[in-house]
């Protein structure tokens, strides 16, 4: 379990290349797939910040589940939070047919589901937030390259969509860009 920090969680193909699932943060339980279904990781955590981490073993957690219904609840919505993380990447690497559309649905889905906006937000209010990836971890999240990452970035900022200072990244009108990009 991730007490502090954030964590970057990676699937990687045979040939080395890195695909980022998504950033884990405070409160999210690591590792549950394996937990449950007794395997070998699939995927590799690696800190982005400082973290604190508590480790429990496999049979004490499967047993405090059985004994607490607030456990299996909070499993059950930390398993639920994956499969939407995972349903989100495959549907903007599926579904988008163009880069910019990628990296579009890309930053909305950070900002509105990862960030600091759980609540529906009126679509033309800008959405700021913390963005502690760099252009080719950003891209590998997009399924698009770091230059590709650089180029869209530069338009979009053009365009008045984003703004971006230091490792702050405001969109402008999430509705505008959803519409423009879809």
């Amino acid at each position: 379990m991730l007490c502090a920090g954030r964590v970057k969680v990676t699937a990687s193909s045979s040939n080395g290349r890195l695909f980022l699932l998504r950033v884990a943060g405070p409160g999210d339980i690591l590792g549950l797939a394996a937990l449950h279904e007794q395997t070998a990781h699939r995927v590799t955590a690696e800190t982005l910040s400082p973290c604190t981490i508590k480790s429990i073993p496999r049979a004490d957690y499967i047993r405090v589940m059985k004994t607490n219904p607030d456990v299996s609840l909070i499993t059950a919505l930390a398993i639920a939070r994956e499969y939407q993380s995972a349903f989100l990447s495959a549907r903007r690497l599926a579904l988008h047919t163009s880069a910019a559309g990628k990296l579009a649905s890309t930053l909305l889905d950070w900002a509105r589901t990862d960030h600091g906006s759980h609540c529906p937000t009126p679509a033309n209010l800008p959405i700021s937030f913390h963005m502690q990836l760099n252009q080719e971890e950003l891209g590998s999240m997009a399924g698009l390259s770091r230059e590709t990452v650089s180029r869209l970035l530069t338009r979009f900022r053009r365009e008045g969509l984003v703004d971006q200072s230091d490792d702050r990244m405001t969109l402008n009108n999430p509705g505008r860009l959803e519409a423009r990009y879809r």
